[in-house]
């Protein structure tokens, strides 16, 4: 096919605003702006500025995302060229057309919206998986003091790897050879930790694809959370297809 239409749907759902889903994206490096949807109920938002904390200049509709904002789009009139576009991630009343190198990050931007998880510095429940961002009321970024005056001072168990909770929660403190003063990665084994959705240490792989993760092998799973370089993400370890080992940081 030489093109994609958006056409007529009912959307019984949430529907996102302009402002989330703009702020979901931009949260992964995809700055998007208004284009000319042709259709009153449809917004078309387009990234043809700005990629990435860096500002890059990006290439033409490397993302192109419409965004139905009634419960009951009217057939819309405007046409995606498929050729510029290798996938197309949905949701709600999100559509978002792609370049292949850069589904990753819309992935996120999709999950980020469904589960909730766009950056939020309020501290998240003490057993909560927030992708990308924190586990068990520890979130990366945060200082060492700020850990140990609420947690104490955790079991050491080499220089910058502190144990928390009895071994249920690994604080790493390095990041590329060096040793800092904050949170620079968690790491969990155990399954009283969930995502919103309740994906945890035992999940199947058919509970993580709601979450829009990419599986690059049968081993691992992972779901990007912030721009390049070195990009905030989660990574689930498996093994016989199920989750043994989540992982929040920057990789």
């Amino acid at each position: 096919m030489s093109d994609h239409r958006v056409g007529s749907h009912a959307y019984s759902v949430r529907l996102y605003s302009i402002r989330q889903v703009r702020g979901a994206f931009a949260a992964l490096g995809l700055q998007l702006h208004r284009g000319d949807s042709r259709a009153s109920d449809l917004v078309l938002l387009v990234n043809n500025r700005r990629l990435g904390p860096q500002h890059l200049t990006a290439p033409p509709r490397l993302v192109t995302v419409v965004v139905a904002t009634g419960r009951h789009a009217a057939p819309s009139t405007a046409s995606f060229a498929k050729r510029h576009h290798s996938r197309v991630t949905r949701y709600a009343n999100v559509t978002a057309f792609s370049k292949g190198y850069v589904v990753d990050e819309v992935k996120a931007a999709i999950s980020a919206l469904r589960w909730g998880t766009v950056p939020n510095p309020a501290k998240p429940g003490r057993r909560l998986v927030v992708l990308g961002d924190s586990i068990g009321g520890i979130w990366l970024g945060e200082s060492r003091r700020n850990v140990e005056r609420a947690f104490g001072p955790g079991r050491s168990k080499q220089r910058g790897f502190i144990s928390y909770f009895g071994g249920h929660l690994l604080v790493n403190y390095w990041f590329h050879d060096g040793l800092y003063n904050r949170v620079q990665y968690l790491e969990t084994r155990w399954g009283g930790y969930h995502t919103r959705s309740g994906v945890r240490v035992g999940s199947t792989r058919e509970e993580l694809r709601p979450l829009y993760v990419s599986c690059v092998s049968k081993a691992e799973c992972s779901l990007q959370a912030g721009p390049m370089p070195d990009a905030r993400g989660t990574i689930f370890t498996m093994r016989h297809g199920r989750v043994v080992k989540i992982d929040v940081g920057s990789f």
